[in-house]
């Protein structure tokens, strides 16, 4: 009995031990979050401070005030920025830096022509989305995806087009209902995201993939986990960064989830690219990178393939969102713009060549680009 009473308060010492330990790993943890939010916060209040009128508190703690309103009421506050420093610079808070607004044609002007040197649209892209911890150094270090946009999908329009038709054509006809006369609400952020996935990934990965609805909602997933990922990467200093991104993010379990659609298409065209001549011309994403040998890896493969589509589809589907709601807020231009595309199309067919002549529709979207700031309405 006495052994079983002993056996037991060893047993007990035993989880004590346990949960104490665990609870200071917890403190400690908790110390090091917080030490790094009020260091960061110092730094960031020193380092970005900049001498313009601040929209709301303008202070170290109040700043953290404003950065959480900023969250949910973005363009209100904006539109107030605007409207009470017209052609002037004026700024807003956000969780770890201060965010600032030029206002007026002459300021805009002034940002425009800033050299690469002040104002760098890549630089900032990387700092927003913390893309040395999210997707990884070597997409930073070596961007040679940037390289296949510029030349061989530019160059190779009129080749892909058919099969990015095809895709849009596909998915409308399933998506929008043409079978009744009365009104039907459609989510068009659903339906655009969605076409503008599977046409962009029958670039990408080629069929059949394209079409697997599990491997496109995953996409999907992973462009959001990026941006969520990077709000979180972005609080930590920098030597913390690494831990933070392998800990308290879900892009590595995206990716290995991403693999077991990615890695079978990855191997199996890798061997139908070493059998073709010295300079094919390839079909898809994952074709091109793997005629470039510069990697080899198959995770790295997959990331990159990953950091394309989310490159690529977020920009895209918001675009042609903002196309469509323009177009709503001005019904008037509908029927010319419609007229145009149905005599080009009548004559040329659907390609690349009948777009570049569409001038009205050409117009349109160039106009709402114009307007657009990161996928919302400029002010």
């Amino acid at each position: 009995m006495s052994f079983i009473m002993m056996h037991g308060d060893l047993l007990v010492q035993d989880v004590y031990l346990q949960v104490s330990s665990i609870a200071r790993m917890v403190g400690i943890l908790f110390l090091l979050i917080a030490t790094t939010a009020a260091v960061r916060a110092w730094q960031n209040y020193r380092r970005t401070w900049v001498d313009a009128p601040t929209m709301g508190p303008g202070n170290i703690f109040g700043s953290y005030l404003s950065a959480r309103r900023y969250l949910t009421n973005s363009m209100r506050i904006v539109q107030e920025g605007y409207h009470q420093h017209k052609g002037h610079i004026f700024k807003v808070a956000e969780s770890d830096r201060w965010t600032v607004f030029a206002s007026g044609p002459r300021l805009v002007e002034e940002v425009m022509k800033a050299p690469d040197s002040l104002m760098n649209g890549e630089a900032a892209a990387k700092d927003l989305f913390q893309a040395e911890w999210t997707f990884g150094g070597d997409i930073v270090a070596n961007p040679y995806h940037i390289n296949y946009i510029r030349t061989h999908l530019t160059h190779n329009l009129s080749e892909l087009f058919p099969d990015m038709f095809d895709e849009v054509k596909t998915v409308l006809a399933e998506k929008l209902p043409t079978d009744t006369d009365e009104w039907v609400p459609i989510r068009a952020a659903d339906v655009f995201t969605y076409t503008i996935n599977r046409m962009l990934n029958r670039v990408f990965v080629g069929l059949p993939l394209c079409h697997d609805e599990e491997y496109l909602a995953l996409m999907r997933v992973f462009a959001t986990n990026v941006i969520k990922d990077a709000a979180v990467v972005r609080v930590f200093l920098k030597f913390l960064k690494p831990l933070a991104s392998v800990f308290l993010t879900n892009i590595r379990s995206t990716l290995r989830t991403a693999l077991k659609y990615l890695g079978p298409i990855i191997d199996e065209r890798r061997q139908v690219v070493k059998d073709m001549d010295s300079d094919p011309k390839q079909i898809t994403l994952v074709d091109w990178f793997l005629s470039q040998g510069i990697e080899t890896d198959t995770e790295k493969l997959a990331m990159r393939i990953a950091f394309v589509n989310f490159v690529s589809l977020g920009t895209t589907s918001m675009s042609f969102m903002n196309v469509l709601f323009d177009l709503c807020a001005a019904p008037q231009f509908s029927e010319p713009i419609r007229q145009e595309v149905q005599t080009v199309v009548q004559r040329e067919g659907w390609s690349k060549t009948a777009l570049q002549k569409c001038l009205k529709l050409d117009s349109l979207l160039k106009e709402s680009v114009r307007l657009s700031i990161g996928g919302g309405k400029s002010a």
